[in-house]
């Protein structure tokens, strides 16, 4: 068993050192702490400065977003849409799949002084309603937020309407000469080359002669093709082709960039009204904002 008990001159020594030792272990506990805290501090202050920053007039935004009718079917997305997802017919897939950069405007922008109506297109009309949204939203915070688009003025709508034959006419043979052949293709007619007028109604080059082009268009009828307008009957009638569109009063259209509605239809008219950007309805967006680039820094140029 071993003497744990100590002299009076060995005590003396082993408290005249225990200061010493106190602080070198204060010392290097005092090390330790510091530099946890100089790796941790930067890391969560960058974090609260992002979780803080909101968008401000001004200041311009990457935005991300998914619109939706009030059927939930989609009409247009900044990102890919699955195939499983129900899409309304005013919807294009967009080739890019970034972010739309978006200038954020406050409320009095858009009526001091007041804007003329200007005609957009679905995708422009959607981000020049969501520039004033944006306002106030965080980086990274889904937000779901309700758009409208405004009715043309009375004094231009007239202009936004239009009208289309409801009966579709293409003639099973076109003859044009080997000049305007040449202008239209965009190279020298050859016996079988396709060549098409009407996407609904495929075409082959039936005969070449020193001045004329005959061409062949084909259809079969009783198919039912799916145009902008509803679906088209397809039917025969002499040395004519002719598709009956079943065209229906209410229903939004897409011509383009342009939305409408059709207002009437009657045995050979469609109307068609373009003069509200949305076709009259409220869109449902899922909207996200990234990046924010404050407004002083678009300015200076940083």
């Amino acid at each position: 068993m071993y003497d744990m008990t100590f002299s009076r001159k060995e005590t003396q020594t082993v408290l005249q050192r225990l200061p010493r030792i106190f602080v070198c272990l204060l010392t290097l506990a005092g090390c330790a702490t510091q530099g946890t805290h100089q790796t941790l501090q930067p890391s969560d202050h960058a974090t609260a400065v992002a979780q803080e920053r909101q968008v401000q007039p001004g200041d311009t935004a990457s935005v991300h977003f998914l619109c939706r009718l009030r059927s939930g079917e989609i009409v247009a997305a900044t990102d890919s849409v699955a195939e499983s997802q129900q899409k309304s017919n005013l919807f294009r897939q967009r080739q890019e799949t970034d972010p739309l950069s978006i200038k954020a405007v406050s409320a009095a922008d858009t009526v001091q002084p007041p804007e003329p109506y200007e005609q957009r297109s679905l995708e422009e009309e959607i981000s020049h309603q969501l520039a004033q949204v944006i306002v106030g939203m965080k980086e990274g915070d889904p937000h779901t937020v309700k758009i409208k688009a405004e009715d043309a003025p009375e004094q231009v709508a007239p202009q936004y309407i239009t009208q289309l034959n409801r009966i579709r006419t293409r003639p099973k043979e076109m003859k044009m000469s080997k000049g305007d052949y040449e202008h239209l293709a965009q190279r020298s007619p050859e016996v079988g080359q396709e060549y098409t007028y009407d996407p609904d109604f495929p075409g082959k080059v039936e005969s070449v002669s020193e001045q004329e082009v005959t061409i062949r268009l084909f259809a079969t009828p009783g198919a039912v093709i799916e145009t902008p307008f509803g679906p088209g009957h397809v039917r025969e009638e002499g040395q004519y082709y002719k598709m009956d569109i079943d065209a229906r009063k209410g229903a939004l259209v897409r011509a383009g960039g342009m939305v409408g509605r059709i207002s009437d239809v009657d045995d050979k008219v469609i109307t068609i009204d373009f003069g509200n950007p949305f076709g009259g309805e409220t869109l449902l967006c899922d909207v996200t904002v990234g990046k924010i680039t404050d407004a002083k820094l678009v300015q200076s140029g940083k």
